[in-house]
């Protein structure tokens, strides 16, 4: 038999976590993008631009907007752009909030602390 993500492939531009689940982290940059808004409108978003290596785009969704804000230190998106941020799998995202089902994360870097 077949996996279900075989059978039912998605054909939609954008990454879907689960085609990242077994990925190395990845380094994209944050860049702004004309994308449907979901309601077939397009509108301007900030998004991750992966380059060669994954052609899908990837939009953020709030607890990834506030990582991207803690590693830049703004919370101006336009301050984002250009900026380079590593995406990793997390296996402790929950959706509905309460059912663990995995999805992707911005890695927030560890400060030094200058303690040994």
């Amino acid at each position: 038999m077949v996996e279900t993500g075989q059978v039912y492939q998605s054909n939609s531009e954008y990454l879907k976590p689960r085609e990242f689940k077994d990925c190395d982290p990845v380094e994209a940059k944050v860049v702004a993008a004309e994308v449907d808004d979901y309601e077939g409108q397009l509108a301007i978003m900030v998004t991750l631009d992966f380059g060669d290596e994954i052609t899908k785009k990837w939009r953020l969704n709030k607890t990834n907007a506030d990582n991207i804000e803690l590693v830049t230190g703004s919370s101006e998106t336009d301050d984002w752009l250009g900026q380079t941020v590593t995406l990793h799998w997390d296996p402790t995202v929950e959706y509905p909030k309460g059912t663990r089902i995995g999805g992707l994360r911005i890695r927030i870097p560890m400060k030094e602390t200058g303690k040994k």
